[in-house]
């Protein structure tokens, strides 16, 4: 289910940009291994290919493992989300949201079964007013959000159920593994880099200390801002199909029939913002909350 998820969503219309981003890192991560000089036989050019291969295995078996109930758990469990809060205080609230969330669940369920019957709510412990899905199993909502008007809290879980329908999290979760396995290469790199240029800087030699500079120089700007560029063009990706799928989701909930609870959400949260520039809003995950009401069918009072 999870890997036919991932393919559906490498060819969505609104994920065309990440797609072709997580393609193309699937090219340099292949080139990556191709320059290894490690050898397998006497023949060098099929050697090379064989490594690029390795670096393509590696580099889906870490999305595979990212993309089941593990790789949720081990991201849970990295972030620090608790099945629940301990605090005795946010028990009412907490069991209010449980029960809010499964009375969506079950009517999402209803309308699609992409909403899986083991899909869980958890805990962050953040004061962020904030509630965000991963994976396929995965509803996260913080401390912040906890304890808000239960009619808020069926719009905002109908629409991060949205998200678990249309799989939206899956393609981000390759990219970021792709990005990682790129991470590592940069960091073994540096080091290398870096023992070079302290081993130069050790010899009392204008030449070898000149050698040093350029080295460290050339490594810092071009392949360290060509790394960074690279992510910055990722999230720019990433951020123009996440705005789609803001949408979609909204679209989700409002077909549930709980646009009118969502979107009364929004309003009291965000609906006096004002509009964000073209260039401000390609750093943003989430469209202007105008707009989104606008295409609810409401408008912010």
């Amino acid at each position: 289910m999870y890997i036919i998820s991932f393919c559906k969503s490498l060819f969505k219309p609104k994920n065309a940009l990440p797609a072709i981003y997580f393609f193309a890192n699937a090219v340099i991560v292949f080139f990556l291994f191709y320059i290894l000089p490690y050898r397998f036989t006497s023949d060098e050019q099929m050697d090379r290919i064989y490594l690029g291969l390795i670096g393509l295995g590696v580099n889906l078996v870490f999305i595979l493992i990212s993309l089941t109930p593990m790789g949720e758990a081990l991201w849970r469990l990295r972030n620090r989300i608790k099945s629940q809060p301990k605090q005795a205080e946010l028990q009412d609230d907490w069991q209010i949201a449980k029960d809010v969330f499964e009375e969506v669940k079950a009517n999402a369920r209803n309308l699609t079964k992409s909403v899986s019957n083991k899909v869980k709510l958890y805990y962050s412990p953040t004061d962020d007013i904030n509630a965000y899905a991963l994976g396929h199993r995965t509803v996260i909502i913080t401390k912040g959000l906890l304890g808000a008007n239960p009619e808020y809290l069926k719009g905002v879980f109908a629409h991060e159920l949205g998200h678990i329908a249309h799989g939206d999290s899956d393609l981000k979760l390759g990219i970021n593994v792709s990005n990682s396995i790129l991470t590592v290469f940069i960091t073994i790199l540096s080091f290398f880099t870096y023992m070079i240029v302290m081993l130069l800087a050790c010899i009392e030699n204008e030449a070898t200390n000149f050698v040093a500079l350029v080295i460290n120089f050339l490594f810092r700007i071009v392949i360290i801002g060509l790394f960074n560029l690279w992510n910055l063009v990722g999230v720019l990706f990433i951020n123009w199909s996440s705005r789609k799928a803001e949408y979609a989701a909204d679209g989700f909930a409002n077909e549930l029939g709980y646009g009118e609870q969502l979107a009364m959400f929004l309003n009291v949260l965000d609906g006096n913002s004002g509009k964000s520039s073209r260039f401000d809003l390609m750093f943003q995950t989430h469209p202007d909350t105008q707009d989104r009401l606008a295409a609810l069918g409401y408008t912010a009072a």
